[in-house]
């Protein structure tokens, strides 16, 4: 069994459709019927440690997908949310322990309490996409304006670690793939902010995250650069034995 922590770098197979191919999706047709999904697409990391914290299992290996270092926080008067720091757009970020649901889009639609808030047909929704102050648009302005990776970076690595003293904790067996290889450097650093990771990089098992070397350049990649032909490969040679051996 395996409960998986998604986002639009790893979906179900039902209904997704070819441009939207991912990691998510030969998994889902290799292990059909035996997976738990869990939806978020915007998600910050810090987000995604959080909520496998309050939902891992233990009856499964828990998979989690990381997300891009362009994503922060943002929970306002309304909701949980999140905002894209490379767009400025805003996207939900709760969650609750449902299974997801295929939207009319050929999307899953998220694990959050949207759709509950939805269900209930209320007079007036929250905007869930919208600003709801313009105190709330000049934070988030600044923010995108500041050099905010070795924020990133940092939460990155907390985030990690977090997911990995819980699984030592829980006695959890949860496993990390992450997205991009190059938001894991941290050589361009300052001096404090390098010191502060590589202390954190002390608490955590790196064995815990799946790194795949491209046959191609030798270099370790991520999930966001896996190459589509090459999906079953990495699935059923790379990914899969990693699975079936401790860590």
């Amino acid at each position: 069994m395996y409960t998986i922590f998604g986002n639009c770098m790893a979906m179900p197979s039902h209904g997704t459709e070819s441009e939207d191919d991912n990691w998510g999706r030969h998994f889902d047709q290799k292990h059909h019927n035996n997976i738990r999904w869990y939806m978020n697409y915007e998600q910050s990391n810090l987000q995604i440690a959080i909520h496998v914290m309050l939902m891992s299992k233990a009856d499964s290996i828990n998979i989690v997908q990381l997300s891009p270092l362009h994503r922060t926080p943002f929970i306002d008067s309304i909701s949980p949310r999140t905002v894209n720091t490379l767009t400025g757009s805003i996207a939900g970020a709760c969650w609750s322990d449902t299974k997801p649901e295929l939207g009319d889009n050929g999307l899953y639609i998220e694990c959050t309490w949207q759709n509950k808030m939805d269900a209930m047909n209320l007079e007036e929704k929250p905007a869930y996409k919208e600003f709801n102050s313009d105190k709330d648009k000049e934070y988030i302005k600044a923010y995108r304006k500041r050099n905010y990776i070795a924020q990133a970076k940092w939460e990155l690595h907390t985030a990690i670690a977090i997911i990995d003293t819980h699984s030592k904790a829980s006695g959890h067996d949860i496993r990390i793939m992450p997205p991009r290889a190059r938001d894991h450097e941290i050589d361009k650093l300052s001096f404090l902010n390098k010191l502060q990771i590589k202390e954190i990089q002390e608490i955590y098992n790196p064995n815990r995250i799946f790194w795949y070397k491209d046959q191609y350049t030798g270099k370790q990649i991520g999930t966001r650069y896996y190459p589509e032909k090459d999906l079953d490969e990495i699935i059923n040679n790379h990914l899969q034995p990693w699975l079936n051996s401790s860590i």
